[in-house]
């Protein structure tokens, strides 16, 4: 019912990494019946429904998420049935809204044969990944898999942000009137989201390069703690 508290999980993080803030690598549930009362007091004085993680430092406080957040996990190991169970409808409702929101056009478009075809190479290629974790016990180099998840969300960005461009020149939103030469309009290379007009062009360039700039720190980054880490221990 709305505005029904349904389950809830206190817990106080110990550690995180990277130290400058991140995940939790280290929480502890605890029970505080006030802090859960406030909580649900925060939540109803918006009209909140559904999932959220409301987030203290001491007696302040610092945010709320309305989504699944990153030492959700823990609240499964408390004995949470409820997180369970939301995490599965979660991982499928989510998914599956998504996929039917991103096939739609296309097989609006008269695309069937090839949306059916990569249907069926991805079901084949989930049956590898799975007997090859389950039955050959092969784990994923997590580091090499999000490295890879990342730059193929970041080349989205960019495909998506030309699209976007052109759709709305297709709906008379402005004209694409500076054409560049050299550079085919064809179906593979709009596949990428790259159209010959400056309009299109300039905008991908610009955040192609913020994407690289963000890499880059962030590869810094992890360096840095990776040294400061190497140097705690030896101390």
């Amino acid at each position: 019912p709305e505005g029904e508290l349904l389950a809830w999980v206190c817990h106080r993080r110990i550690r995180e990494y990277p130290m400058s803030g991140g995940p939790s690598t280290c929480c502890r549930t605890f029970d505080d019946p006030d802090l859960v009362e406030h909580s649900c007091r925060l939540l109803r004085s918006f009209g909140f429904v559904g999932l959220a993680m409301v987030e203290y430092k001491g007696d302040c406080l610092l945010e709320v998420n309305p989504r699944v957040w990153g030492s959700f996990p823990l609240s499964v190991a408390a004995g949470s049935g409820f997180a369970l169970a939301f995490t599965a409808f979660l991982s499928v409702f989510r998914e599956g809204a998504e996929v039917v929101l991103f096939y739609q056009p296309m097989l609006s478009e008269g695309n069937a044969g090839m949306v059916w075809a990569g249907f069926l190479v991805g079901c084949v290629l989930l049956v590898f990944v799975y007997l090859a974790i389950t039955k050959l016990s092969i784990r994923l180099p997590i580091k090499v898999f999000f490295t890879a998840t990342s730059i193929l969300m970041a080349v989205m960005c960019v495909s998506f942000l030309g699209s976007g461009i052109k759709e709305l020149a297709e709906g008379n939103v402005f004209d694409l009137a500076l054409n560049v030469p050299g550079i085919p309009e064809n179906d593979i290379i709009q596949i990428f989201g790259i159209y010959p007009y400056l309009e299109t062009l300039v905008p991908q360039l610009i955040l192609a390069i913020i994407l690289l700039i963000t890499f880059m720190i962030a590869h810094y980054r992890g360096k840095m703690d990776a040294l400061r880490k190497e140097l705690t221990e030896k101390k």
